[in-house]
């Protein structure tokens, strides 16, 4: 079996590793011996790589919490109108 050639110059791949380090932040997780080839392919089934299903989970996430919270104080306060008003 041959070897892959790189199609780009040492001097091309410096400037994406440069470009990447000023543009993007990188985060590293583990998971479990087993689960990236798993979670890799639930990814691929669904239309995604496997950086962007987790990214779009982390988002997905925290635009949940973040709207029921909201929801959640608008129904604290409702309870809280609503007891007001049955107590007088």
């Amino acid at each position: 079996m041959e070897k892959k050639q790189n199609k780009n110059s040492p001097a091309k791949i410096r400037a994406n590793n440069r470009y990447t380090a000023k543009v993007y932040d990188e985060i590293k997780f583990r998971v479990p011996k087993g689960e990236k080839a798993r979670l890799k392919q639930y990814a691929a089934e669904h239309g995604y790589s496997l950086n962007g299903f987790i990214d779009h989970a982390v988002y997905l996430r925290i635009w949940w919490e973040e709207n029921h919270a909201i929801f959640d104080d608008a129904v604290e306060q409702a309870l809280k109108k609503h007891k007001e008003q049955n107590n007088n």
